[in-house]
């Protein structure tokens, strides 16, 4: 069985790397806030997830994830949203 933190990094990966592909060299991206639903346990030895960008603006990027187990049944749904920015506006001087 698949504990439900993992499940929730997969989502957390999976949004991610959906987001930054629209950034520009220099740019970053952050989670700002991260929504899971559990929908069945997830059977078998793998999970896949996808994640689809449903808005991005200029500092902002919106992404839904659909985690399925080996067999195809969905096992949980998830939304991110992602901050996005110049490494120097990320980076902490003190």
């Amino acid at each position: 069985v698949v504990h439900g933190g993992g499940i929730c990094s997969i989502i957390d990966v999976a949004a991610s790397m959906a987001v930054r592909t629209t950034v520009l060299p220099g740019q970053r991206t952050a989670t700002i806030g991260l929504s899971v639903d559990f929908m069945a346990g997830a059977k078998g030895k793998e999970v896949v997830a996808e994640g689809r960008i449903t808005r991005r603006g200029a500092t902002l990027g919106f992404v839904a994830v659909m985690v399925r187990d080996e067999d195809g049944t969905p096992v949980a749904k998830g939304a991110g949203t992602f901050m996005i920015f110049r490494m120097e506006e990320g980076t902490r001087t003190d």
